[in-house]
């Protein structure tokens, strides 16, 4: 299973200029589907008899900050160290 999902910061990336609820919609958007995704299917995988992949994709902005992505980048960093934790804890997982 490969999980692409993101979404930029609104607003241009200024914080102070962003609903509540548009920030809650983007650190959702770009933190949850990893979390639910893994817990969901991650079970499932472990029981076939074959080798399964969980990939969780993050973004080259998951070590380098970008200018007006503060929201986006965050996540970004958020699924890469979730996705290594995750492969640490189960290492028969590939």
């Amino acid at each position: 299973m490969v999980n692409n999902v993101s979404k930029m910061d609104g607003a241009l990336g200024k914080l102070h200029k962003q609903s509540d609820d548009e920030i809650i919609r983007t650190v959702n958007a770009n933190t949850c589907p990893s979390i639910y995704m893994t817990r969901i299917l991650g079970a499932e995988m472990k029981k076939r008899g074959h080798k399964s992949a969980i990939i969780n994709m993050s973004s080259y902005y998951s070590k380098w900050e970008a200018f007006k992505l503060p929201i986006f980048c965050a996540g970004s960093a958020f699924t890469s160290y979730f996705s290594q934790v995750v492969g640490y804890e189960n290492p028969e997982m590939d």
